[in-house]
């Protein structure tokens, strides 16, 4: 819980603050786009028979990265996160529900119905540790390959201590911005986080829509029409403590500080432009 201090008083703070709202286009003489929902490009969506909303991410992309363990080039979807950026990635979505949160604790195990062959880890409901879990989990949107339940290393909650720690994918959500880098005709090379470097602060890139993304799903309603809206995490939160609906942040990542994606995946936007990830 966080603590303000007004006129020598300290006040407990009860009222999230919505960060995903009224989002601006920079204007400082770069050009910037805005990735498409799946349903603007192609008509459908990817999981077109879902009764239920799916992770958005962005397709049409391009990752190389030069390996200097190999010396060479190679392709990537999902990077290791090192102790240092699971940390950051908890201090990003602490700071998404404004400090709000108790930490949490471990409490258990369970079973997942739809993954009965696999224990999850169980902790405090509406905890950051509750937070934090949800998004790591097996079979979620960005660890859905070498992820905790699997064995992998999760320096936060201390599982799997001497595994190999796990896997995030590099793929953003459709609906957020990218700041472009170069122009290569069919391509643009798009500016994103390193995830080989050691994490910036924090504060380094709460400003910066192009490297700070929220989390998008997709879904078709019955009359045929599609919407996009916030990943559940924040969102059940807020919702079972009435708070003002904020998103998910998650980073828009890459190793070596960029990516490349087709042009077909984007639009042009104007400097100053509000614009929203969410339908």
């Amino acid at each position: 819980m966080r603590t303000l201090e007004i006129n020598g008083a300290q006040y407990q703070q009860t009222l999230l603050t919505a960060k995903d709202v009224d989002l601006r286009v920079p204007d400082d003489g770069y050009t910037y786009v805005q990735t498409l929902h799946d349903y603007q490009i192609f008509g459908e969506i990817v999981v077109a028979t879902a009764k239920y909303a799916v992770p958005a991410i962005c397709g049409d992309v391009t990752r190389v990265w030069f390996d200097p363990s190999k010396g060479e080039n190679r392709a990537y979807d999902f990077v290791p996160l090192n102790k240092a950026w699971q940390f950051f990635v908890l201090e990003l979505w602490r700071w998404s529900v404004d400090d709000l949160l108790p930490f949490g604790k471990w409490e258990g195990t369970y079973k997942n119905a739809s993954n009965p062959d696999m224990i999850f880890d169980k902790y405090t409901d509406g905890s950051l540790l509750w937070y934090y879990d949800q998004m790591i989990q097996d079979a979620r949107s960005h660890t859905d390959s070498d992820n905790v339940q699997g064995g992998f290393c999760d320096f936060v909650t201390g599982r799997n201590m001497g595994a190999r720690p796990y896997a995030w994918l590099t793929k953003s959500t459709t609906g957020n911005l990218l700041r472009v880098l170069k122009d290569y005709g069919t391509q643009y090379e798009v500016e994103a986080v390193d995830l080989s470097k050691d994490p910036p602060p924090l504060s380094d890139i709460l400003h910066k829509p192009w490297l700070l993304h929220w989390a998008t799903e997709t879904g078709k309603r019955d009359n045929g029409t599609f919407y996009v809206s916030r990943y559940p995490q924040a969102r059940v939160i807020c919702r079972e403590n009435n708070w003002t609906q904020t998103g998910t942040p998650i980073l828009n990542t890459s190793l070596g500080g960029s990516y490349k994606i087709m042009k077909r995946r984007v639009k042009l936007m104007k400097p100053g432009q509000i614009f929203t990830p969410y339908i």
